[in-house]
């Protein structure tokens, strides 16, 4: 009797968390996208859409930062551990299609540094850990046969367990959103 009650207790507890989850959701954010403000009501873009801005960046990590990366690691041999069994199962193949031409140009790009806790990080050894991530060309009406508003935006967005050394609290493990390529999308403007 009591795992019977404990059973619909569980499932009504856990459908109440549900519902109030999505309605906060709907709630806050109704209008909201990644890529900007989307009416789902007349469905349609208030401003239509844009690429977000990354918390990565690919730039040159100075030698010094390096070094001090390369010695650390060498005190803390779990974090290189880990490093080098995600580098196992890496797969580095990226093919291009011969005699294709893409509508929405990018650039496979390894991040090097990255905004966590409000500060500046960078990423350990990131081709060891298999981060990439699609830098596209910003680029509007690449339908361009199309009479339709269009636009390249990241999408396929993956998630990366990262490790990444910071000033202020040395290695941390994160989890990065980034995107995998460029897709050319189709989209309304609301009208006024």
């Amino acid at each position: 009797m009591q795992a019977i009650f404990l059973t619909l207790i569980g499932s009504a507890l856990f459908w109440v968390t549900t519902e109030a989850a999505d309605a906060f959701a709907v709630e806050l954010y109704d209008k909201t996208s990644i890529y900007g403000e989307f009416d789902k009501e007349d469905e349609c873009w208030t401003d239509g859409p844009e690429n977000p801005t990354l918390p990565v960046s690919d730039d040159c990590i100075p030698a010094s930062t390096k070094l001090k990366i390369e010695y650390l690691l060498r005190k803390n041999p779990s974090v290189l551990a880990a490093i080098k069994e995600k580098y196992i199962r890496c797969d580095n193949s990226y093919y291009k299609s011969v005699g294709l031409t893409n509508v929405c140009p990018s650039e496979v790009a390894y991040p090097t540094k990255v905004q966590v806790y409000g500060t500046t990080c960078y990423v350990v050894k990131p081709e060891s850990q298999c981060i990439r991530y699609a830098k596209c060309e910003d680029k509007s009406g690449c339908l361009e046969n199309d009479a339709s508003k269009s636009e390249c935006l990241m999408d396929s967005f993956r998630q990366f367990d990262t490790w990444i050394y910071c000033e202020n609290c040395g290695f941390r493990l994160v989890q990065l959103r980034l995107p995998q390529c460029c897709t050319c999308s189709k989209y309304e403007e609301c009208q006024p």
